[in-house]
């Protein structure tokens, strides 16, 4: 099933109503965003979000105002990809079947060996509000494909995987489509088992854990059309092979384009998305136009002339690792381990899970 189908609208022709008088009764108004708390979009999705209930969704969709408020996604950026190209990979690249963004992420392509949730949170809030001005149709939500190849220990943080759920499904209800995780570690699984019990049961059923060719053919032939599907196959083709090879560092780059395949997204989604902004010299007149869509960071900078000089990221090895690492991912040494210090058993364990 490509999408789940709400057979709610009876309901919801009360609900909204009742919804969106107690929200005016609030007097609750975003300056950039008038439309926001009361539009039939939103009313729908947080009612949905809190099975109906006016009260709580009201409740919500007050904490939701009161952030956007204060962190202002419409203008938000990602300092960490401006300072430190390729920080994070996670961009979108095209839309599936339904007209919903996919968003895709490779870890072995990003700059860094260690996330927070500060960082996490911000570059995915900016991509994913500029994902909502390319929803075709009408979509809603967006898909995430997660390509764990190169997955750090430090980026198995239960906290940060936590932190990211929490303020999408917070902030963002009903917005996830579906998310596949491919090429995962025994690890990550381990972290996901921690911290799906604290998720929201119907965030969980979008998760789909894709280990082998087969199952990953199978869903990708599913939510995506053929030139998506073969994108993305061969995106994480090029990305695993580049993650065996020390000497190359052309995937990291992947907001160039290239003439055999073009890591910034499938050609309909760069044709309509990003070559228009080609013409455009100055970010500033990107910005001030706040319905055009803006790609990855370093793709708009690129595109900006900016130049981006990378070098080969270095791998995380055991001996980086060190006990208070553990301690701050909640990973608890075996109890023969409690007096060493380095905990290298248990560092040893994991890195092997990380492999598998």
């Amino acid at each position: 099933m490509l999408e789940y189908v709400y057979d709610d609208e009876e309901k919801l022709i009360k609900l909204r109503p009742e919804l969106e008088k107690a929200i005016r009764e609030c007097d609750i108004e975003l300056e950039d965003e008038p439309d926001f708390s009361v539009s039939t979009d939103t009313l729908t999705r947080f009612l949905r979000a809190r099975n109906y209930d006016v009260k709580e969704a009201c409740k919500q969709l007050k904490a939701t105002v009161e952030w956007r408020k204060s962190f202002r996604p419409l203008k938000a950026k990602c300092t960490w990809c401006e300072q430190t190209p390729g920080y994070h990979s996670m961009r979108q690249i095209g839309h599936d079947k339904l007209g919903r963004p996919i968003v895709y992420s490779s870890f072995s392509q990003a700059q860094t060996n260690k996330n927070s949730v500060e960082d996490s949170i911000a570059h995915t809030t900016y991509l994913i509000e500029n994902a909502k001005k390319t929803m075709q149709g009408d979509a809603t939500m967006w898909v995430f494909v997660i390509d764990c190849t190169g997955m750090t220990l430090p980026c198995c943080n239960p906290k940060l995987g936590f932190g990211v759920a929490q303020a999408c499904g917070s902030f963002y209800p009903e917005r996830l489509g579906k998310i596949l995780v491919i090429n995962h570690s025994m690890m990550f699984h381990h972290v996901w088992q921690a911290i799906k019990v604290f998720i929201d049961p119907k965030t969980v059923t979008k998760l789909k854990l894709i280990k082998n060719k087969e199952k990953m053919d199978k869903h990708f032939s599913t939510l995506f059309d053929e030139e998506t599907a073969e994108w993305l196959k061969e995106e994480i083709r090029l990305n695993e092979k580049e993650a065996k090879n020390d000497d190359s560092i052309e995937q990291q780059y992947f907001w160039k384009a290239r003439a055999d395949h073009d890591p910034r997204g499938t050609k309909t989604y760069v044709d309509k998305f990003i070559k228009p902004l080609e013409s455009v010299k100055e970010e500033e007149e990107i910005e001030s136009q706040v319905s055009r869509h803006r790609p990855h960071p370093n793709i708009l900078g690129h595109l900006m002339g900016k130049e981006y000089a990378l070098k080969r990221k270095q791998k995380l090895k055991e001996e980086d690792v060190k006990v208070e690492d553990l301690k701050e991912y909640e990973i608890k040494l075996e109890e023969e381990e409690k007096t060493k210090d380095t905990g290298s058993n248990t560092i040893k364990n994991l890195f092997n899970k990380l492999k598998m």
